[in-house]
This record gives C-alpha cells, structure tokens and sequence, in this order.
C-alpha cells in the first residue's frame, strides 16, 4: 500500500504503472478474504484503463473479469449470510462483467446467472 500511494503521488492515480500496482494489491486483498478492498481498487483500475484504452482494450476486459469474479465472492458471502436479495444482484452484477470481459458463453456467466435466479425464486 505504501508503493501505491508513493506512485500516486508521484505518477498521478490514472498512470499505467499505478493502476498495475492497484491491480496487483486487489488481487492481494482478495485473496487474503478482504473483498470490498479488492473490489474499491478493481472498480478504480477498470475506471482508469477505460478512460485511457477504451471499453474494448484486452486490459479493461481483463479488469472486468477480474472484478466479476469479486462480485461472485461477495455474492457467495452475502448468499452464506442469507442475504438473498443482496447476493442475487451481486451475482447478476458478476454475470455481467464476466460477460464483458469474457465473453457471454463463459461458464461463469451461466453460473451466476442460474445462482441469481435460484435466489429470487424463494
């Protein structure tokens, strides 16, 4: 965290290296269980490599990948929590950025999709 707030300093918050760095410390967060630090700093990533590369540039399709797969994992919490409602938008939400980023026939997308109506069927 210190290195990022040194680059963003001294690079400014949109530069390549810092939004690498910001992309690197969100997969750190969330693998160590903090997920809504992932997911602050992954939506501050995609939000800058779409503002320099354009929706289409493989990095913002990664990034949104990335973040979907930290929509799922939320959703799951939220779903282990019994939060129903929560954790059928969290998956709708990770269904389309996976999409985004993956393409729509991904495997994730379909499982998000079946989990989001599971969930509002009850």
């Amino acid at each position: 965290e210190a290195i990022l707030r040194v680059q963003e300093a001294t690079l400014g918050a949109e530069h390549p290296s810092t939004l690498r760095t910001k992309g690197n410390l969100a997969n750190v967060l969330k693998e160590q269980g903090d997920l809504k630090g992932a997911l602050e700093l992954n939506e501050a990533v995609l939000q800058g490599h779409e503002m320099q590369l354009g929706a289409d540039h493989p990095h913002v399709l990664i990034t949104k990948g990335n973040l979907g797969a930290t929509y799922g994992q939320l959703a799951e919490e939220a779903k282990s929590n019994g939060e129903r409602t929560e954790a059928a938008a969290l998956y709708l939400r990770a269904a389309d950025l996976i999409g985004a980023g993956f393409g729509k026939d991904h495997e994730a997308v379909a499982y998000c999709k079946a989990q989001a109506s599971e969930l509002s069927q009850a």
